[in-house]
């Protein structure tokens, strides 16, 4: 596995061709966009350092005119330089006419009403409910046998091109639950099941302390769903994991 031994924070950009959250060093920049704000081509709201999230990831901005805004019905989009709307949270109905986005220090980028930002029980959306290629501290992976197999993070096309690739990471609910690679509909890598404790199939994962106890699986709630989490050992340890352009899985700090 890949790793990096920087134990950073989260930031965002918005590129030449596409909207993304990154993983920075240092937080000094502001980390709200309320109406009337725009985050334009180049500018962040903290220093980047590596791209975890990516909203507008199929459909890229050619150019370097892209803005993300606060649009008027409450949304938050992105434009490219025709000021045509490229990507939208697009959530139907909202308490307030009045939303802000504040991306916290775990990495999620937050659309709620102004008056609740920060407060996790008033949330429109969330990027964390719509990942891209990264498995990131407080994420929840879904784990339903009704549902069956789910593909939660889908890789790059190339190690340049954030558009969806060939390579998709999700779970097995059944028998017991599994993580599974797969490479468009032929399954590359399983991680063998999950015995409470670790997946069978990892070697060694029983003599790494960092794994130990780490991943859990809740009960399942009144609709039978259960979600998969991870939990650090040391609670500032950012630990990430990302599926490759190449199908590979990365652990990074």
């Amino acid at each position: 596995m890949e790793t990096n031994i920087e134990n950073p924070i989260f930031g965002l950009l918005v590129s030449s061709i596409f909207l993304l959250c990154s993983l920075v060093r240092i937080c000094d920049g502001v980390d709200i966009i309320r109406h009337g704000q725009t985050v334009r081509d180049g500018n962040t709201l903290v220093d980047v350092k590596a791209v975890v999230w990516v909203a507008n990831r199929n459909n890229l901005i050619s150019g370097n005119d892209g803005a993300l805004r606060i649009c008027v019905d409450c949304n938050l989009v992105v434009f490219d330089g025709n000021n045509s709307l490229v990507w939208s949270s697009n959530v139907s109905r909202f308490s307030s006419n009045n939303t802000a986005t504040i991306l916290q220090n775990s990495g999620n980028f937050v659309l709620s009403s102004n008056e609740s930002i920060g407060d996790t029980n008033e949330v429109h959306w969330q990027s964390f409910n719509h990942p891209t290629d990264t498995f990131l501290l407080g994420m929840r992976v879904p784990v339903n046998s009704a549902m069956g197999e789910y593909s939660a993070f889908t890789a790059w096309k190339s190690t340049n091109n954030p558009s969806s690739g060939s390579y998709t990471v999700g779970v097995d609910p059944h028998g017991g639950p599994q993580i599974i690679i797969w490479d468009h509909m032929k399954r590359r890598w399983r991680s063998g099941q999950w015995n409470s404790v670790i997946f069978t199939g990892v070697s060694n994962m029983s003599n790494i302390a960092s794994f130990l106890y780490r991943f859990k699986l809740s009960q399942p709630n009144e609709n039978r769903t259960q979600y998969f989490t991870y939990n650090p050992l040391n609670p500032s340890d950012l630990l990430r994991f990302r599926v490759g352009w190449d199908g590979m899985e990365h652990q990074l700090r």
